[in-house]
């Protein structure tokens, strides 16, 4: 393996902005191939780090100088996230490695998903393996973000989706639309309505399976159901822009209601019948969301008509195309003769949609295509205006179609050799 070493002696001011997780990707892509730093006059070649604090805009901001990879993962001031060295690696993170058996410079490379990274090596910038960087180190966020993620509160993106999601008590909400992203504090200003997309995280969509996603926020305001049953809790700050004072008591719950109103929930007995089994679904919303859509009347009452969500619902593969699903009725008493359930399905993480209704505690999904996830929540009712909340999420992937089965080796045709050959 080659010695590589990785310094950055380049501080210019005028770097191109390259602030959100894709813009540094994007950055860094167009640059493989190329040897040279036009901006700063110099080769990329074993300059690792001035090469990654390019895609993050670090060129003369940082006030701490750090000339090289191993420095950088040294340092122990406030201007980086925490040093980790799990594999469990954030795509557009900083990855370190040691080169030398002294470690003097080491090297850096920026982390692209899918074990790979973009890196200035000994003949300028690849695309190139994790284990071809040295023995790793570790992995942290640049100095344009103080913790391990560009905002306290994050926002995700999937690679292969645009929802953008809400981490809230460690879920991931999906956001209904834009004007919310604005209204919970993703802006530029409180005197401006343009989203800044910088504070959103972009992942893999191969890391999905990590997270616990949750239904809409603030879904469709045509839901025939009291928003879904989410809860939300109001809060100083959820994104970096905070614009109306706190006059809102931050120890109410709400529902958002098909009215377009945040409901109070008026006391923890109705909070358990509307099915909520503890405090961890609720979601953590800015005060310019709630001021935006205003407060309705308060909930004093049971809602849904008593009925209990189903329990315990399990998703197992059972084929190429077919997944099966077993469950529990819950709390909801054996005298509810007329019982039924509806299945609701998501297709890859997409919208969940009805697709069968049973009177028993199990389904078979079948004519399935194979090697696709698919996502499950069942509701019980009795008639269509008395459906219950939904029961847990419970997904499964249907089984890769077997490999054709390679062809019977040919055997030698034996030779018939006559009588008088053996004369």
């Amino acid at each position: 393996m080659a010695i590589v070493l990785c310094l950055g002696l380049c501080f210019a001011q005028n770097a191109i902005a390259k602030r959100s997780v894709d813009e540094a990707i994007n950055w860094a892509e167009e640059q493989i191939g190329s040897n040279w730093d036009s901006e700063c006059e110099d080769y990329w070649a074993y300059n690792c780090w001035h090469f990654c604090a390019h895609t993050y805009d670090m060129i003369g901001t940082n006030p701490v100088i750090l000339g090289s990879a191993i420095e950088v993962w040294n340092y122990n001031g406030n201007n980086y996230g925490d040093r980790h060295t799990d594999q469990n690696i954030p795509r557009g993170a900083l990855v370190f490695f040691a080169t030398t058996p002294n470690n003097i410079h080491g090297h850096v490379g920026l982390y692209v998903g899918n074990g790979e990274m973009i890196d200035a090596w000994v003949n300028g910038v690849r695309r190139a393996s994790l284990s071809s960087g040295g023995n790793y180190l570790g992995w942290r966020w640049p100095i344009v973000w103080t913790d391990d993620s560009p905002t306290n509160n994050q926002v995700i993106k999937f690679s292969d989706s645009p929802t953008c999601y809400l981490v809230s008590n460690n879920q991931l909400w999906p956001i209904s639309n834009e004007i919310s992203y604005i209204l919970l504090g993703y802006r530029l200003n409180c005197v401006s309505y343009t989203s800044d997309w910088s504070y959103v995280v972009n992942l893999d969509s191969s890391q999905r399976g990590n997270y616990d996603i949750r239904d809409e926020l603030l879904p469709s305001q045509n839901n025939s159901s009291i928003g879904k049953m989410i809860a939300y809790k109001v809060v100083e700050k959820v994104g970096p822009t905070t614009c109306v004072s706190m006059d809102v008591d931050s120890t109410r719950i709400y529902l958002f209601g098909a009215d377009g109103k945040f409901h109070h929930i008026k006391n923890e007995q109705i909070y358990f019948d509307l099915g909520y089994r503890s405090w961890d679904d609720v979601v953590e919303i800015s005060p310019d969301l709630f001021m935006y859509y205003g407060e309705g009347d308060e909930i004093n009452g049971s809602y849904g008509g008593g009925l209990y969500e189903p329990v315990n619902l399990t998703a197992q593969t059972a084929s190429t195309s077919q997944i099966n699903l077993f469950w529990n009725r819950g709390l909801n008493p054996p005298e509810y003769e007329s019982l039924r359930y509806r299945i609701y399905r998501s297709v890859n993480d997409g919208e969940y949609h009805a697709i069968a209704t049973t009177a028993n505690q199990y389904y078979s999904d079948t004519g399935l295509n194979s090697s696709t996830q698919y996502c499950y929540k069942i509701t019980a009712y009795i008639d269509s205006n008395d459906e219950s909340c939904f029961s847990n999420r419970s997904c499964s992937r249907t089984f890769a179609p077997s490999p054709a089965p390679s062809p019977a080796p040919s055997l030698p045709v034996p030779t018939i050799m006559s009588i008088e050959e053996f004369d």
